[in-house]
C-alpha cells in the first residue's frame, strides 16, 4: 500500500500527458480558411487548380479534409486520376507542403521510352544550373520567403529529372541544422512542382557558453575514450578535426521527435572527425569519412550525441 500515492501519481501524470497531448494536436484552423490559404497559394504560383476541394479518403473514410495532428491537408480533384494535394500548417497558418504529382507524372511519362522490354527515362536537354538557380531563386522571391533564410544550394536528381533549391533556417547567423525551405522545377521545362517547409517558429533557449576550441577539445576527449589511448596515441597525428560548427538543433534524437510535443531548438557544437585525406582507412583501422559526429551543448559542454565508426 505504501507505493499507491506514487502508483496514483503516475496515472494521473499520464491521463494529464494524454489530455494535454489531445488538446495541443488540435488543430484550430477552419476548414474554409485552409481553402482559402491554398487558394492563395495556387494563385501566387499560378497553378491551376478545380473550383471546389474534393474529397480525400482516409482511414476508409471520405470526407472533404483530412486532419492530421498539427495541418490539414487540401485536395482539389483535378481529373479522374489525378489530384492537387497541399498540407497546410494550423499553426502558422501558410502553405507547409506541395507536389503536383500531375505535372511531375506527366512529364515523365513524355520523355519515358521502352528498351529492351525496360521502361527508362530518356531526357532532352535539361536547363543547366545557371537558368535553374535563376528560376528557383526567382520562386523563392514570389512566395516571399523570410528573411530568416538563407540560400544553401541546388541540387538535379537526372533520374526524376528535377531541380531542387535548398534555403536553411538561421538565426543571428547561425544557421538550424534541420530546419530547411526547398522549391522544385521541372528541369526540362523549369515548371514549378514542389515545396516544403520544414521550418519551425521556436528560438533556441540556451546561451553559448561553450568556445570552438572548448568543443574540439571535449570532442577529442569523447573520441579517445571510445577508441582508446593506445589506439589514439598510434594514430592521433592521422586524426583531424574535419569540421566544428555552432548550429542550432532542434531533434537530437528519434526519441526527442516522439516525446517532445513542441521542441526547444538548442546552440549545439558539432565536431567532426576524419582521417587526413589520402590515408588508407581498412589498412589502419580509424574512421570512416564523415562518420565520425560528436554532438556537444554549447551552453553546459554535455555530449549529447556521438556517432564514432572504427573501420573493422
Amino acid at each position: 500500500m505504501k507505493y499507491t500515492k506514487y502508483i496514483i501519481a503516475i496515472v494521473v501524470s499520464v491521463a494529464l500527458f494524454v489530455v494535454f497531448s489531445a488538446y495541443s494536436s488540435r488543430c484550430r484552423l477552419s476548414d474554409s480558411d485552409a481553402v482559402v490559404i491554398t487558394k492563395d497559394f495556387y494563385d501566387k504560383m499560378n497553378i491551376k487548380y478545380g473550383l471546389s476541394p474534393q474529397i480525400t479518403v482516409k482511414n476508409g473514410h471520405a470526407r472533404p479534409l483530412s486532419y492530421e495532428s498539427n495541418v490539414k491537408m487540401v485536395t482539389f480533384k483535378l481529373d479522374e486520376d489525378r489530384a492537387l494535394t497541399t498540407q497546410v500548417d494550423c499553426s502558422s497558418k501558410q502553405v507547409n507542403m506541395f507536389s503536383n504529382e500531375k505535372l511531375i507524372t506527366s512529364t515523365h511519362q513524355k520523355y519515358m521510352s521502352n528498351v529492351n522490354g525496360r521502361k527508362i527515362l530518356k531526357w532532352p536537354t535539361l536547363i543547366d544550373e545557371k537558368k535553374a538557380k535563376e528560376i528557383l531563386l526567382s520562386l523563392g522571391g514570389r512566395l516571399g520567403l523570410p528573411q530568416h533564410l538563407e540560400f544553401s544550394g541546388i541540387v538535379l536528381n537526372k533520374q526524376t529529372g528535377i531541380w531542387t533549391a535548398t534555403w536553411k533556417r538561421k538565426h543571428n547567423d547561425i544557421v538550424y541544422d534541420d530546419e530547411t525551405v526547398t522549391i522544385a522545377i521541372i528541369a526540362v521545362t523549369g515548371e514549378f512542382c514542389g515545396f516544403n517547409n520544414q521550418t519551425r517558429s521556436n528560438l533556441p533557449q540556451n546561451e553559448v557558453k561553450v568556445s570552438k576550441a572548448e568543443a574540439i577539445e571535449i570532442a577529442r576527449d569523447e573520441l579517445i575514450d571510445y577508441i582508446s589511448r593506445e589506439k589514439w596515441e598510434k594514430n592521433k597525428d592521422i586524426f583531424v578535426v574535419k569540421s566544428a560548427v555552432l548550429k542550432i538543433i532542434t531533434h537530437l534524437s528519434i526519441l526527442d521527435r516522439i516525446l517532445a510535443l513542441n521542441p526547444t531548438p538548442r546552440f549545439v557544437w558539432v565536431v567532426v572527425y576524419d582521417s587526413k585525406e589520402g590515408m588508407d582507412r581498412h589498412s589502419i583501422g580509424i574512421l570512416i569519412e564523415d562518420e565520425s559526429v560528436i554532438r556537444i551543448d554549447a551552453t553546459n559542454k554535455k555530449i549529447l550525441s556521438t556517432k564514432i565508426n572504427i573501420v573493422p
